[in-house]
């Protein structure tokens, strides 16, 4: 039977017509027809691209399942985009158009996948018995019929599908399931016994890896700080800390958590670690944890889900027989939780080493198993450049913490064991500010414990940089081996049969590998690969001979270096070391093909998807360049801007203040420069004078505002830190001509008192958001604008901006006392230093904008548009209808709350200080958020806005590039006398 090859494909065209009526439906308020719609043209679709002959009512059960699930995830994915249906309601038409445009491009993959899911289908369906499939369909006209309870269906529907092949295959007896768990735990022991490659099986075992919760993560997590860890004494996290199910998230959910950690920081070993560990606590305990450890990348080549992984390795150790129904065992167990049963720990490796043709399903995977499994602690790691973010419930960030330097010292004493090698070792780290930087990682350390270990003289000296610490560990691996490997007949250790021949034919390889986006492989496609080098180089295919053939090769490569091999289980596929060792070998044989010339000529051919992916690999070409490193960035910048400036902050022996020119016309911003001035100065390459320097060079008057804000930040950042000056905020704007005679004017300011409040909302108030939990906040005395800033006061600092007149509503004349707008965060950022203030930060904001109430609105329970300059349209609950002005009012024209502060409601959405970030839920004082983050804080709705975005605790994010007709600022100044606010 024919499965998709001549099934026709739909017609997008037409499909794009019948989808955009129900949505435009949907936006304009009736969702409730609109989504049985919706449902309905997909489930059509669907049908077409499951091309299932012959199985009658199935066909119609399956194509309703999966369109209720690709309606249900396009509607997800457009709200992960921080916009919501009830929100902003002059998007609804752009809004309409990104959900068409989502739920066309899941119903194309769909097409494209269609074997895969008629295999899926066919399997299960075929098997069913009429009353199941009866209720399948019932199920179904569920999804397709209710709007109110269209998401509880989809994901009963995904549920009941997943669980058609547990039927078939029936219970396992009790005292079958606990020998299978048995053997299973048994496995999980053996198969994570020793650490992936270099590492001793004890070498990082007594070495405490600190996780710190991230800034961005919320309140609950960051108290998990104060846990003491039984790991050698240390305070801090460990990964048995995060995952502990005592920590129920919201909705009663076990914990998720996405951990963070740069190349070589031990993510990988701490899953594999904990996973042994429970396992091996637990062996003899039937109602013990079930640690399911799993590599995103391999579940995500074969397609399988993550029982079905953890099935697959226990047969490839004690074949089929013996792992029989281990999937469906685990699966009734993460759903049933404790309950007198084991829980299942699911640890999920390498998110980013995810190829991007694979990813959404993935991510798909991810949220599914959070929703089926509440009772299932699950872990997901990832680093941080490959990493996009899951959105709910997986928004819970910890991140690997860097050695420092008792760690340092404990992991080298239990690999070199004498005090005189941990000695030599760390005063190589001590003599390279390169050393210092990388050596922070696990891995790093151990590369460099290794080279020490491997001869006896080191008549070239210590590695000086990263690039050499992996060139010569590579080298080391290959021509001598390393620990826990294969001895000669002498107890030697010894490598490869030719080190020089396997690093010719590796780098090649790897040139040829990184034309594709996946990270691992499986053997035959390796060894297929090494056939095309061959074939295509007859001096490498005659290297080749030296091993008969390919499998031999490979053979040799895993067994004796360690280099590359299947590292994390007998089914797994294939992967380096170290990612970066494959990436540094595409390198060299990138520039083996011609030098900087090829360097450049394989830029040219890049596609934006395709620029994470070789960033890397590009930065080590570059670096392989020597001397002339930062001439070939710069003809790299020439053909790709966005790929220069991702190489950029990689590269550690250039020139920095001459590629900070690169700076220029690039896609940048303060936040990024800031972020390369840390890195240099980490590896020691940066002369902070020199860089001061080239930062007022470029304070000039053809700069643009956004330009002359990303400067003054960098230099005030690195006045924060003490290696610079506090900043000459009148020599700044006099040298770029934006100083009036007779200085700045001063702010009509109200001065507040500090004091203590409830920040967020309760639970029961209407339209609450999820980000607003409550929690007590205490702000010291401080000052704030009685009204945003107005078109007139901006333009004395701004000249150039243009005023928006909302089509012609407004006239130049009575624009002036408006609030000014298509302001970005720098913009703001960088008018409150011109006045010598600040942007408030949101505890400011909120604080100010309640004025002592603890009602939605400072007015009250409601508000009126005679009050709100809102889309009266859309009243808060239990209101009534009134005016929308479409356009904004000017300041202080509409009553101010009780401090004596006009339009905190409404009227324009107002920038803040903070990076925004989850509340944390202790009290706290004077709270100003994170460090870095992805989106800057908006408070208080605008004039396109429903009543219920005005409230005082609503909360909304942006880039801090961003731009709109609704956003404004008003400004703060420190902590001002204390008096109290007067009411005006």
């Amino acid at each position: 039977m024919a499965k998709g090859a001549s099934i026709q494909e739909p017609d997008w065209h037409q499909v794009d017509d019948r989808l955009r009526k129900p949505i435009q439906d949907l936006f304009a308020g009736n969702g409730k027809a609109a989504v049985p719609q919706l449902v309905g043209v997909a489930a059509e679709v669907v049908g077409t691209c499951l091309g299932m002959p012959g199985l009658g009512t199935a066909t119609t059960a399956a194509s309703s399942v999966v369109a209720g699930l690709v309606v249900d995830s396009a509607i997800k994915r457009m709200q992960a985009q921080e916009r919501r249906l009830d929100d902003e309601h002059e998007q609804q038409r752009a809004l309409a158009d990104l959900l068409t445009s989502e739920l066309l491009g899941r119903l194309k993959h769909l097409w494209e996948e269609r074997d895969w899911w008629w295999q899926v289908l066919e399997v299960e369906l075929q098997w069913l018995h009429q009353t199941q499939l009866e209720h399948l369909v019932s199920m179904a006209r569920t999804v397709v019929s209710q709007h109110e309870q269209t998401r509880d269906a989809v994901a009963k529907v995904g549920r009941q599908v997943a669980a058609l092949d547990r039927t078939v295959r029936g219970e396992l007896g009790d005292q079958e399931a606990r020998v299978l768990l048995h053997r299973y735990r048994q496995f999980v022991i053996d198969e994570h016994s020793r650490l992936r490659g270099i590492f001793h099986s004890e070498g990082l075992e007594r070495v405490f890896v600190e996780l710190a919760v991230d800034e961005r993560s919320s309140a609950r997590e960051r108290a998990l700080e104060q846990v003491t860890s039984s790991a050698g004494g240390h305070q801090g996290q460990t990964l048995r800390d995060l995952m502990d199910p005592s920590l129920v998230q919201a909705g009663g959910a076990a914990p998720r958590w996405v951990v963070w950690g740069e190349p070589g920081a031990g993510k990988s070993t701490l899953a594999r670690r904990l996973t042994r560990q429970l396992a091996k606590e637990h062996a003899h305990n039937e109602t013990g944890p079930l640690p399911v450890y799993c590599p995103l990348p391999g579940l995500a080549m074969h397609r399988r889900a993550v029982f079905d992984w953890a099935q697959s390795e226990l047969e490839g150790a004690h074949g089929k027989a013996k792992a029989h129904g281990l999937s469906g065992l685990l699966e009734r167990l993460a759903r049933a939780g404790q309950g007198g049963m084991p829980r299942v720990w699911l640890l999920l490796d390498g998110l980013d080493e995810v190829p991007q043709s694979r990813l959404e399903w993935v991510q798909a995977r991810l949220r599914n198993w959070a929703d089926e499994f509440p009772s299932a602690p699950i872990v997901v790691l990832s680093r941080p450049i490959g990493y996009q973010p899951l959105g709910t419930p997986y928004d819970r960030l910890a991140q690997v913490q860097p050695l420092d330097r008792s760690r340092q010292r404990e992991l080298l004493h239990n690999w070199l064991g004498d005090e005189a090698s941990v000695k030599q070792v760390l005063s190589w780290i001590d003599a390279s500010a390169g050393l210092r930087d990388a050596c922070r990682v696990p891995l790093m350390l151990s590369l460099l414990a290794f080279l020490r270990d491997s001869s006896s003289e080191d008549a070239e000296g210590p590695p000086h940089n990263r690039l050499d610490l992996y060139e010569r560990s590579l080298q080391e691996l290959l021509r001598r081996g390393h620990a826990g490997l294969i001895e000669d007949e002498a107890g030697e250790m010894r490598g490869v049969q030719n080190a020089g021949f396997a690093r010719a034919i590796l780098q090649e390889m790897c040139y040829q590998l990184q034309q594709a986006p996946e990270t691992e492989w499986t053997r035959q496609a390796l060894e297929q690969t090494l056939l095309q080098v061959a074939k295509g180089d007859s001096g490498l295919r005659d290297r080749l001979a030296t091993w008969r053939d390919a499998t031999a090769f490979l053979d040799d490569v895993k067994d004796r270096s360690g280099v590359l091999a299947p590292y994390d289980g007998v089914q797994a596929p294939w992967r380096f070391l170290h990612r970066q060792f494959g990436e540094l070998l595409a390198a060299q044989g990138l520039r083996s093909r011609g030098g900087d010339a090829a360097v450049l000529d394989q830029a040219k051919e890049l596609t934006e998807a395709q620029m994470a992916q070789w960033a890397e690999v590009l930065a080590f070409a570059c670096e392989l360049a020597g001397d002339g490193a930062l001439e070939v960035l710069k003809a790299l910048s020439v053909i790709n801007e966005d790929l220069a400036l991702r190489v950029l902050p990689e590269l550690e022996r250039i020139d920095c203040v001459e590629a900070l020119g690169l700076l220029r016309e690039g896609k940048w911003d303060g936040d990024y420069l800031v972020q390369l001035l840390e890195r240099w100065l980490a590896v020691g390459n940066l002369d902070v004078q020199a860089i001061i320097g080239w930062l007022w060079q470029q304070v000039a008057p053809e700069r643009t505002t956004d330009e002359l804000a990303y400067f003054y930040y960098a230099l005030e950042h690195l006045a924060g830190t003490g290696r610079a000056k506090p900043v000459d905020g009148e020599r700044f704007f006099k040298r770029c001509e934006r100083w009036p005679q007779g200085g700045p004017p001063e702010p009509d300011y109200l001065e507040l008192p500090g004091g203590a409040f409830e920040m967020g909302s309760d639970e029961a108030e209407a339209e609450r958001q999820l980000n607003e939990r409550p929690h007590t906040v205490t702000v010291s005395a401080f000052a704030l604008s009685k009204a945003a800033v107005r078109n007139a006061e901006y333009e004395r600092f701004d000249p150039m901006h243009e005023r928006e007149l909302f089509s012609g509503r407004l006239t130049e004349e009575s624009s002036a006392h408006h609030p000014v707008v298509n302001v970005s965060w720098w913009e703001a950022y960088l008018y409150a230093r011109w006045i010598g203030g600040d942007l408030p930060t949101e505890a400011q904001w909120e604080y100010a904008c309640r004025a002592g109430t603890v009602t939605p609105f400072s007015f009250g329970e409601t508000i009126t548009p005679k009050q709100v300059n809102y889309d009266g349209n859309y009243p808060y609950v239990g209101g009534k209808k009134g005016e929308y002005r479409q356009a904004t009012v000017a300041v202080r024209s509409l009553p101010p709350n009780g401090w004596g502060l006009h339009e905190m409601h409404g009227n324009v959405w107002e920038w803040c200080h903070d990076w925004y970030s989850d509340y944390d839920e202790d009290p706290t004082t004077d709270p100003s958020g994170p460090e870095t983050g992805t989106g800057r804080v908006l408070r208080g709705g605008s004039w396109v806005s429903d009543a219920g975005g005005a409230r005082s605790p609503r909360r909304f994010r942006l880039g801090p590039g961003s731009r709109d007709g609704g956003i404004g600022f008003r400004v703060s100044r420190g902590q001002a006398q204390a008096r109290s606010p007067r009411r005006e």
